[in-house]
């Protein structure tokens, strides 16, 4: 299993830190979620992870080897990044999506092999998204083309998965969709690590909060142990009261911390 860790690392552009002093390691089978304000860093982090970005101090490194060293092509066979953005405006199909996450795995005039064709099936599969092999991707429901670039990053065989807001711009149905199977990967072996607004969210799926504030790691562990009152007032502004379900499961409610007289916000 690939081991994914990030060392003191920062990112400095035009004089200014927008992350510094990052550490942690991504562990195997379970779903880190990166949490904080917006600016807080969580996207520049995850670029950092993926080789996207390169830190300014610092390493980030995978299977104990500096990422930065690593050919692209190489890297990109054990780690897979899914970014914000899912708009594709080419009238791809889905298995045409889905068979661009082989191309690290081959040259640039080789043909599909048989073990491509089973990757890509593979993906598909995993991904709920076999039903829809046909269809044209920029068709597709937000929920449904998300889990398509899910399926493209699985097809790569990459057993760390890296995702940016993947929720974002998805109503509720779509986005337990997607959660779902993040969750239904991880617990199949594969490290997943995911920018994340929804704390209640965190407390659901995630195994390990990173908790970010002003560009630095604030807190990390088990979500229920760091997703406390007071590191929410502290870093998000918001009065925190912890309420539980029927099965005994956490639900976090917000208040505005100015305004006492408003329940449930």
């Amino acid at each position: 299993m690939s081991g994914l860790s990030i060392h003191n690392a920062g990112v400095r552009i035009d004089g200014r830190w927008l992350v510094q002093g990052v550490n942690f390691a991504v562990a195997p089978g379970a779903v880190t979620a990166l949490v904080g304000p917006n600016g807080s860093g969580k996207s520049t982090i995850l670029r950092l992870l993926a080789g996207l970005w390169e830190a300014t101090e610092g390493d980030v490194e995978l299977d104990g080897a500096p990422l930065r060293k690593m050919r692209r092509r190489d890297a990109a066979r054990r780690l897979s990044f899914v970014p914000q953005d899912t708009g594709i405006d080419f009238g791809f199909s889905v298995q045409e999506v889905v068979e661009m996450g082989r191309h690290p795995h081959r040259g640039r005039f080789e043909s599909f092999q048989e073990n491509d064709r089973q990757s890509v099936a593979r993906a598909l599969d995993q991904a709920d998204v076999a039903d829809l092999a046909a269809r044209p991707v920029n068709e597709l429901s937000g929920g449904e083309r998300q889990r398509v670039l899910i399926a493209r990053s699985l097809a790569t065989e990459a057993g760390i998965l890296l995702l940016d807001e993947p929720t974002s711009n998805l109503d509720i149905d779509h986005g337990l969709e997607v959660l779902t199977l993040l969750r239904r990967l991880a617990n199949e072996g594969k490290s997943v690590v995911i920018a994340l607004h929804d704390l209640n969210a965190v407390m659901r799926f995630a195994d390990c909060a990173v908790v970010l504030d002003g560009g630095r790691v604030s807190s990390r562990g088990v979500p229920t142990a760091v997703l406390t009152e007071e590191t929410v007032a502290a870093v998000f502004g918001v009065r925190l009261e912890r309420l539980q379900r029927q099965d005994g499961s956490p639900v976090l409610v917000f208040d505005r911390r100015e305004d006492d007289s408003v329940v449930g916000v």
